[in-house]
């Protein structure tokens, strides 16, 4: 069967999501065009479940024969598939099954990301704290379905070391700190949806670093089974902390290079 698909041009977020919540109000497939790049199309979930189940590529919008991967839902491992899931086109995070790609980040974040690492590293060595600071993949929270590459995270020593020996390639425990730099084109996911995903995950600080319009810090801790507001600053202050181990961010100073 021949099917028809709409264009859709985006320049951001916003365009983005609205596009989700047409193709998941049924108004799919809808391929996303970039100038310079091949369309790329959105199906929903459920269909592109029912695709992978079709008998022919007549069904398959755009994509025949072994061109076609198996539609999921994958697990956690599936993602050691290094030929279905490039490393070079970003970071393949999960939930419920489904695989979510998330770009690179910009220069500017990276440089704030190795900021926050060196800074965490430095706290940890003067506590004496058992940690490593890394930028794991976190099986979140079942350890088959879901998981998060968070940008830094703090790791107790003991649990790293357990799931490497049991030789695993991602973390089922013992993650202290999480740490994500919300530029604007992934500030949706990193405020909703990996909130959700870190407190099912019972991961007790979460540290939401936001780049615009201002470089903000905002800690939060876990309180039952969400998170709330534990302290915030901004560019010129400093965030003065004692868990898990005592460290003080100078906002300002995240920025430099």
């Amino acid at each position: 069967m021949n099917r028809r698909m709409k264009e859709k041009a985006i320049s951001g977020a916003a365009e983005l999501e609205a596009v989700a919540d047409e193709v998941e109000r049924g108004g799919g497939p809808i391929a996303l065009v970039r100038p310079g790049h091949p369309p790329v199309v959105v199906v929903s979930a459920e269909e592109w479940q029912r695709l992978g189940n079709a008998g022919g590529a007549e069904d398959r919008p755009g994509l025949a024969g072994d061109d076609f991967p198996r539609p999921g839902p994958y697990t956690v491992d599936d993602l050691d598939d290094l030929a279905r899931f490039p490393p070079e086109d970003g970071a393949y995070e999960m939930r419920d099954g489904w695989v979510i790609l998330s770009g690179w980040h910009s220069l500017s974040d990276e440089v704030v990301i190795d900021n926050v690492k060196a800074l965490l590293r430095s706290a940890a060595g003067r506590a004496d704290a058992n940690v490593q600071v890394l930028t794991p993949r976190i099986a979140t929270p079942d350890g088959v379905r879901n998981s998060r590459i968070p940008d830094v995270a703090v790791v107790d020593a003991a649990a790293l070391a357990a799931d490497m020996g049991a030789g695993r390639r991602y973390l089922t425990g013992g993650v202290l700190i999480v740490a994500e730099v919300a530029s604007p084109d992934r500030a949706t996911e990193d405020h909703t949806a990996k909130v959700a995903d870190y407190a099912r995950a019972g991961i007790e600080w979460y540290w939401l670093i936001d780049t615009s319009p201002e470089l903000t810090v905002t800690v939060l801790r876990l309180a039952g089974a969400g998170y709330v507001e534990h302290d915030a600053a901004r560019a010129g202050e400093t965030l003065t902390l004692s868990e898990p181990f005592p460290v003080a961010v100078d906002v300002a100073a995240l920025r430099d290079h």
